[in-house]
This record gives C-alpha cells, structure tokens and sequence, in this order.
C-alpha cells in the first residue's frame, strides 16, 4: 500500500495547487479570508467558473511543459549532454520502459492535468445545465473544453497506453488500440466549445480542431510506417484549417494557441520542464541537426546572442541556402526565456502545413504551392516554384514541418510515418523496431489496482 500512499500524496497536492490556481484572479471567492483554505466541494459556486478554467490551463500547461522534455529528447530534436542515464535511455530510443524515472514523473502531471481539465468541464457545464452559469462565463467554459481537448490530443500523440483514473479510483488502462479515440473526445469538446460562438477564440478552437482531426490519421499513418502512403489529406482538418485562418483574417481570434508561462507563477510548470533540463540543469541540449553547438561549453547554443544566424543555427533552408530563420527565432526565444518558455500548441504556420500536406496528397501542385509559399513568406523566403522546383515537394515539406513545428511534440510522428530513423536512436531500441511512444508510468502501475 505504500505506493498508493505516494500516489494519493501526490493527488492531494496537485489539488491543492489547482485549488490556489483557481483563486489566482478572483481573491474574493466565497468570500474567504484565505482563499487558499478552499476545499474542493467550494468548487460547486458558479462563480467558481473563471478561476476553475485558470486551474485548468494552469494544470495542462504543467503537465505538457514536463511531457515535452522526454518527448524531445526522444526524437532528433535534441540530445543527451548530461549525467541521468534514463535520459540517455529515451535519446537513443528506448522509449518502451515504464519503470523510466522520467516518463514515470511526467506521467503524474499527465493524469492530474487529464484529471482536472474533464472535472472542471463537468463543473461548468453543470452550472450551465442547471441555469446558475454566470452571464459571461460561457467564455470560460469554451476555455475550459479547449483545455481539455488540448490534453486529449497531447496524450494521444505522446503515449502507446494510458489509463483514466479518478484521484484513488483505478481507471483501467485504455490498451494501445484504444488510444486513438482520445482524438474524438478533443473534437467533441473543441465542437462544442465552438458552438458557444465566443468570437475572440473561434481562431483558436477552428486551430485546434484542424489539429485533432489531422491528428488521429496521422496516429494511423505513423502505425503504418510507410513512407508511400504517409501524407495527409484529411477534409476534415482542411476544412478546420481554413476556417481558422479566415478567422484570423477576419480578427475573430489568432489562429494560433500558446500556452503562456509567466515566471511570476513557477508553480504552473514544477517538476522537469523542458526549458529547466535544457537551459538550466543541462541535462540535455538542442541538437547538432539543427543548432550550432559551442565548444566552449559544449551543450549550449553557440552565439545566439549575436544575432547572426549563421553563427549559432546548422539546419539550412533548402532554397535560400540561410539559416532558416524560423528555426533562429525559435531557438532565440527558447533559450532566452531560460526555464519559462512559452509552449505552441497550434498556430497559422501549422494551418498552412496542412493545406500545404492535403494538396501534395493529392497532386495538387498548385494548391501546395500557394499554402507552402504562404507560409514562407512569413519569413521572407524565396517562394517555391512549381514550374522549376528548387527542391522536390516532400522534401520542402518535410524541412517546413521541422522547423515550424519545432520542440511542439510533433517529431515523433513524422519520424515514424516517413520511415526515418533519428539518428541518435541505436539499431536494437524499441523505436528503430517498432512503432513505439510512451507507456503508462510504473507509479501509477503499482497504484492501479486494475494494472498488472
């Protein structure tokens, strides 16, 4: 019984840092004194609505801020420069190990940000159900389902099996077959969440549902392993796709999701984020693919203060012959926001990769020309020329999704759907043989009474 001490320890914090997240901007709650003394059942007031959907943006953001740290290292984006033998294990593709230290202590913030993101929808839409929702708070409630979609979608991408469990409830595990139905209950919220009509987030949602849809064939894609059969014409995400860019243009919201970090709030990542192994504690750095490495130190970012690009990024832009510059500023805004980076969710540079995707599928030149050139004009690059192509269609697409997509936990799967290997992983790992992502914890195995 002892791990299922540890395991309601930890539940029980995780509450009560969800709770004080929920009175963050709302002191006067309930009225209490402290609103810190809160108890779950205060939880039921309507007016608990807005502070519940800060807990819930504040619980997923923690838990993909500790996923995308095993997630990246596991892929070509980054490499192991440190002590921690279990990293080292993910870098060269040993992904299958639930007794792993790190996907195990992500898997905590894993389920509570599950957890918390689906009871703080029940919540909300009880208020609504009943009539009690405040006027007003409809928003909150979209924010709510687009949390809860987004650690749908997240745990879909990132784990072979999951299970849902409810605080000391054991949930039995989903099984690896399952996983893929994780995307139809982000599309239900994300639905939903659009048909509240809140304007400054129809961007946003239309974003994100073009994500979960072209999502879940690409969990199949990656399965399947076939470089020939890997692209993605999925209409239901290119009619998503399109509508959240003419939102954008429409100023009806961004098209683009991030999920902010403020180091005023340290509490909201904890554990192992991405940004504290990497600029921090060091235990992993970018990688030699895509950055210039400084000998000096030898696991930090050569001269990304300079600004030259040049001098501290190694991956080209295939027809410019540059840097590319999409890869610079994001690995400038990374390592300059030390252990508080920001996480990109979506955005309208992943909208355009998959217009640009659905028209290469389907031979459509033109249609990949006018997406593809969409979006490197956002950086001022040099169009690509479907008459004279500088490069071939997929390769510009393959550069185009490493770069824009960059530490957004997306490398994985275009590593496995296009056949190729990162070079970091060696030829007997799990990855190299098979299609394989994250298993469920060895915590929550030793906890789960319905988990042999």
């Amino acid at each position: 019984m002892k791990n299922k001490k540890i395991y309601k320890s930890k539940l029980l914090k995780v509450l009560t840092l969800l709770l004080a997240f929920t009175v963050f901007s709302c002191s006067d709650l309930l009225d209490a004194e402290n609103p810190n003394s809160l108890v779950e059942a205060d939880l039921s007031n309507p007016a608990a609505a807005r502070p519940m959907a800060n807990g819930s943006q504040a619980a997923v953001t923690r838990a993909i801020g500790n996923l995308l740290t095993p997630y990246s290292i596991s892929s070509d984006e980054m490499v192991w420069s440190g002590s921690r033998d279990d990293w080292q294990q993910l870098n060269f593709g040993q992904l299958s190990d639930f007794a792993n230290e790190f996907t195990d202590a992500a898997f905590f913030y894993t389920g509570e940000g599950r957890w918390w993101s689906d009871v703080v929808i029940s919540r909300i839409e009880g208020f609504q159900a009943d009539g009690s929702l405040i006027a007003g708070d409809e928003l909150a409630l979209a924010r709510a389902y687009l949390y809860g979609a987004t650690m749908y979608i997240t745990i879909a991408d990132m784990y072979s099996d999951f299970a849902i469990s409810d605080k000391l409830e054991s949930g039995p595990a989903i099984g690896p077959a399952n996983m893929v139905g994780f995307y139809d209950v982000a599309i239900g919220y994300l639905t939903k969440a659009i048909a509240l009509n809140q304007s400054s987030m129809t961007g946003q949602l239309q974003a994100m549902l073009a994500r979960a849809h072209w999502s879940k064939e690409a969990w199949t894609k990656a399965r399947n392993r076939n470089a020939a059969t890997a692209l993605i014409n999925n209409a239901a995400a290119v009619t998503a796709a399109n509508a959240a860019l003419a939102a954008e243009a429409a100023t009806a919201g961004s098209a683009s999701f991030v999920l902010e970090v403020d180091s005023s709030t340290p509490d909201v990542i904890n554990g192992l984020p991405i940004g504290s192994e990497v600029n921090d504690r060091k235990e992993q750095r970018l990688s030699d693919l895509y950055i210039i490495v400084d000998p000096t130190t030898g696991n930090t970012v050569k001269d990304i203060s300079s600004g030259d690009p040049a001098l501290s990024i190694s991956l080209m832009d295939p027809i410019d012959g540059i840097p590319d510059p999409v890869l610079y500023n994001t690995v400038v805004e990374f390592v300059t926001s030390a252990i508080y980076p920001d996480f990109t969710q979506t955005s309208d540079r992943e909208m355009y990769l998959i217009l640009a995707e659905a028209a290469l599928a389907a031979n459509n030149t033109a249609g990949f020309a006018t997406n593809i050139n969409a979006l490197r004009a956002k950086d001022g690059l040099t169009p690509w020329d479907q008459i004279t192509p500088q490069v071939p269609a997929l390769d510009l697409l393959k550069h185009e999704r490493r770069v824009n997509l960059y530490l957004q936990g997306r490398r994985l799967t275009d590593h496995y759907r296009f056949d190729e290997d990162s070079p970091y992983w060696i030829p007997s790992s799990d990855a190299a043989n098979a299609v394989t992502f994250f298993p469920i914890g060895i915590s929550e195995v030793r906890a789960n009474t319905l988990i042999n």
